[in-house]
């Protein structure tokens, strides 16, 4: 597994966050919120984090990030 970014690495703490205090993963329109970014970039973040071991995403599924490490 490859080390994140500095910004990879604040998505991730921020997933980890949104979960501990909602329940239920982050969309990524709550991602792309949270950073001020667009919808695109929050799903290119979760690409990479998950690339690197990190998340799982499961495919079909709003809201479907599952944390690994």
């Amino acid at each position: 597994m490859t080390d994140l970014t500095c910004k990879q690495f604040k998505v991730y703490e921020f997933i980890k966050d949104f979960i501990k205090d909602k329940q239920y993963p982050p969309s990524c329109r709550d991602i792309a919120t949270g950073f001020s970014i667009n919808t695109k970039s929050a799903q290119d973040y979760l690409k990479v984090i998950e690339k690197k071991g990190y998340i799982k995403r499961i495919s079909g599924q709003a809201r479907g990030i599952v944390v690994i490490k």
